[in-house]
């Protein structure tokens, strides 16, 4: 048989129940049977499956064997075992029209493209697969045309092979954003892939929580991961700011500082009831993260998660707050995915201030454990703290005079610092948002890292009118710091200065 013009390249992983349906309806398309080839990527994982699905194929079809391979691994391994001029990735649990692999390739033939994409209709499904169709038509209609890149799926996705090699085939690092990552590639390149609207797949959606919990893990992982191979300049245009989950976030040290900091407000009982109750907030939010670090932050999140989607099972009360419910869920198990990447990692020094000793909020993301992202306003950079947060200084030990620029919610944020352990008192003279304060030798610990710790009472702006859903606490815009004795040789010398001179005799 001549080369093939299609490959059909669909690992068997995944299937929820349809990869023989799948293979029948894709070895029985209208296409005259010399044009097209099915290659199946079987993990050996389920014989029976293989077996059906290998009585499903003709006979110069593939059934290949990538033992032991994650998803995409299996992608990449029917990708290049796959004879055919143009690619087309699909999933085991997806099935094509009769007429799909035809229309695609009229496309392609009527256009010129280099690669398309197949329409996507749903099987009827029940559980949670109504909610993951209306996520995804939600996502379909909130993207632009310039965003074509972001709706590029393995449900259907074609290009041609010789494309597919030049871009370097599947990062297969970043697991199932690899398919993204390959788009943007081609968006950079000026390529795209438009829709063959008339080649239809109807794709079969999680029904319960075990058949989408393993795909979104496995996005959240290789979406951080792309974002962590950077670089930045690259990565910014198409997916905004870094994400705000950082590894000091979850790292347990830094957060058993944090509970230690609550702790000693808790039991100076500074701020009255409503201060105790934010802190004793803070340690739920941060004592399992103190406990077992990663792992205490994903568990939680997940058992969260979990909870939420067995309750979108229930088919019960209003549609909307269901499907809310369901998308914050998908949004937390996705998170627990960028946390099992962060896992991997170690945590880095805080990084050593540009200016010498001026440390601003703009600082990379591991400086900061309860920070949200930063912000720009006329004054510059800054960083809204979440009521409990912890800043990590590169500082050598020494007698240092500070000065901590804020800016305050229009509530009072009853606020609390601490170095070290040590409590900061603000000098008298200093502002409300320009707070002065002297930090002994005594406070600083040696090897160069500090960490300061800052309680706030609680601000929710949402109560005031705004859209702003966040919970507050300050807005931190930078700490400057002078060593004592540049400031009493500074002072001395301006004292000595304002003096009347003396008479000579």
């Amino acid at each position: 048989m001549d080369a093939p013009r299609l490959s059909v390249v669909l690992p068997l992983v995944d299937d929820r129940g349809l990869a023989a349906e799948s293979v029948r309806a894709w070895a029985r398309q209208t296409l005259p049977a010399d044009r097209y080839e099915v290659v199946a990527v079987d993990d050996r994982r389920h014989a029976r499956r293989a077996e059906r699905v290998r009585e499903a194929l003709r006979p110069h079809d593939q059934l290949v064997v990538e033992a032991g391979g994650g998803e995409i691994e299996l992608y990449q391994r029917g990708a290049d075992a796959a004879r055919g001029e143009f690619l087309l990735f699909t999933e085991s649990h997806a099935v094509p029209a009769p007429e799909a692999a035809e229309e695609l390739l009229r496309h392609l033939d009527r256009t010129g493209a280099e690669a398309a994409t197949l329409r996507s209709a749903h099987l009827a499904r029940r559980g949670l697969a109504v909610l993951e169709e209306r996520l995804g038509e939600a996502a379909r209609a909130e993207r632009t045309e310039a965003e074509w890149w972001a709706g590029v799926s393995l449900r259907g996705f074609a290009l041609r092979r010789s494309l597919f090699r030049e871009l370097g085939g599947f990062r297969t690092e970043l697991e199932r954003f690899a398919e993204t990552a390959l788009a943007i590639e081609m968006d950079r390149r000026g390529l795209r892939a438009d829709e063959a609207r008339d080649a239809v797949v109807r794709h079969g959606d999680c029904t319960r929580p075990a058949e989408l919990e393993p795909a979104l893990l496995a996005l959240g992982r290789g979406r951080r991961a792309y974002v962590d191979a950077g670089p930045p300049e690259l990565v910014r245009p198409y997916l905004g700011d870094l994400d705000p989950l950082s590894r000091a976030v979850v790292d347990a040290g830094l957060a058993r500082e944090l509970c230690a900091g609550v702790f000693r407000s808790i039991l100076g009982a500074r701020g009255g009831a409503s201060t105790i109750a934010a802190d004793l907030a803070a340690l739920r939010r941060w004592m399992p993260i103190a406990l077992a670090g990663p792992t205490g932050a994903r568990l939680v999140l997940r058992a969260s998660a979990r909870l939420s989607l067995l309750r979108c099972l229930v088919p019960r009360g209003e549609a909307d707050r269901r499907f809310a419910r369901f998308r914050r869920a998908w949004l937390d198990v996705w998170s627990c995915g960028q946390i099992q990447h962060l896992e991997r990692q170690s945590l880095p020094l805080p990084t050593p201030p540009p200016e010498p000793l001026h440390f601003a909020s703009g600082a990379p993301d591991t400086d900061f454990v309860g920070f949200h992202s930063r912000e720009k306003d006329a004054e510059g950079t800054f960083r809204w703290t979440e009521p409990a947060a912890l800043w990590r200084l590169a500082l050598s030990p020494g007698d240092y005079r500070a000065r901590l620029r804020l800016s305050l919610p229009p509530q009072d944020p009853r606020l609390r610092l601490s170095l070290n352990g040590h409590a900061l008192r603000p000098a008298a003279a200093g502002s409300p948002e320009a707070l002065a304060f002297e930090i002994p030798r005594a406070m600083l610990r040696a090897g160069g890292e500090q960490r300061l710790v800052l309680l706030s009472a609680p601000f929710r702006p949402r109560r005031l009118g705004s859209a702003d859903a966040r919970t507050l606490g300050i807005a931190v815009r930078f700490l400057d710091l002078v060593p004592a004795t540049v400031g009493r040789a500074a002072r001395g010398e301006a004292s000595r200065a304002s003096s009347p001179g003396r008479r000579s005799g």
